[in-house]
């Protein structure tokens, strides 16, 4: 895989200049062709294992990251619709694993989902955390605990990495194996041209991007959860650059909440 893309300015810049700048860029990107999270490397056993799989069915949805020995975070979209969480009985999640399977093995039901307020139509507050019908084995090393960032400041130099299980090309099928990119983290004053920067960050990775599945996966900087990947603005999943990046909820903006409804 082949390092994110830098730009690096110096400011200030004008907001008409930026504009003009992510136009440039993201017309780049688009005749590139910049490919999916399918060219992201493989995880080695045990890497990021507070990761999980999320799945309806015994089938994976989406992603998430072990709190504790009773709670997972993961995004509201995958769980959650307007009027609360959703039906919670075909929930399981599937953990300490880098290749999911449609079976029982190192698998726990879902016994309660709890929502921030959330609005699938712009997507804000696309954060939840689900309760466990059983605690995970504290003496089961397979997994780890999620550590949250309680501060985060963007600048040029922040480089990330998210994985995921999510599809390989549009309408493709799911990733069997976890996959993990790296990714320039956007600065607050391009994300916010876009997006509500205060509860988002905003991601561009060169060779990838976030599809179908890899929603409620971690965004990880320096051992930190620093986001939960929440939508792409990309012309098709997979496709990223400045003026289309991925889009993740901050954990900064949710952490005292997501503590509080997480206390095991």
């Amino acid at each position: 895989m082949q390092a994110a893309m830098q730009i690096f300015f110096y400011r200030p810049m004008s907001r008409t200049t930026l504009l003009l700048w992510f136009a440039v860029c993201s017309a780049a990107a688009a005749a590139r062709g910049w490919l999916r999270i399918a060219n992201g490397g493989a995880v080695g056993a045990g890497g990021y294992n507070y990761t999980v799989s999320v799945r309806r069915n015994l089938v994976h949805a989406c992603g998430g990251s072990i709190l504790n020995q009773r709670y997972v975070l993961t995004a509201a979209v995958c769980v959650c619709d307007e009027n609360g969480p959703v039906n919670v009985t075909s929930l399981t999640v599937q953990y300490g694993t880098v290749n999911v399977t449609a079976t029982n093995d190192k698998s726990v039901a879902v016994a309660n989902v709890t929502c921030y307020p959330f609005a699938r139509n712009v997507q804000n507050n696309d954060v939840a955390v689900l309760q466990l019908a059983a605690a995970l084995n504290a003496s089961d090393n397979s997994w780890s605990t999620v550590t949250l960032a309680d501060t985060f400041d963007t600048d040029w130099t922040n480089q990330g990495v998210v994985v995921g299980w999510g599809v390989t090309e549009p309408y493709g099928n799911m990733s069997s194996t976890l996959l993990q990119l790296d990714v320039q983290i956007l600065a607050d004053a391009i994300c916010s041209l876009r997006i509500n920067y205060l509860r988002h960050l905003c991601s561009t990775g060169g060779d990838g991007g976030l599809c179908e599945g890899d929603f409620g996966s971690p965004l990880v900087v320096g051992g930190l959860q620093v986001g939960i990947a929440s939508y792409s603005l990309g012309a098709r999943c997979g496709v990223t650059g400045a003026f289309m990046p991925d889009v993740f909820t901050r954990i900064t903006y949710y952490v005292d909440w997501i503590r509080a409804n997480s206390q095991p």
